[in-house]
């Protein structure tokens, strides 16, 4: 079968195609991320007690929550939680560029 043929049997196929190619694109944020996370972790680690580590946490997720939930993005408002819409959508678009 060729491939023009496979492809007019299978619709779905440059869907699949367009998503792979977003999914690498992704990668270099994904990666910046995970640098972030490692370098505040590892300097809490260092620098906190056992009950201070734990104090943060909580209070890193409770922070990032009322963030996503309270503050108003550009265009979509406050508490939209869609990938278009979220505060952290919008400011990895802001910090990253084009590269998110």
């Amino acid at each position: 079968m060729s491939p023009s043929a496979f492809q007019a049997s299978h619709p779905a196929l440059p869907e699949v195609r367009r998503r792979n190619r977003t999914s690498r694109q992704d990668l270099p944020v994904v990666l910046q991320r995970i640098a972030v996370v490692y370098l505040v972790a590892a300097l809490a680690w260092l620098h906190l007690g056992p009950r201070s580590r734990v104090a943060l946490t909580l209070s890193l997720l409770a922070g990032y929550w009322l963030a996503m939930v309270l503050i108003p993005v550009p265009g979509h408002g406050a508490g939209d939680l869609s990938p278009d819409g979220n505060l952290a959508g919008w400011l990895d678009h802001l910090v990253l560029g084009r590269h998110t």
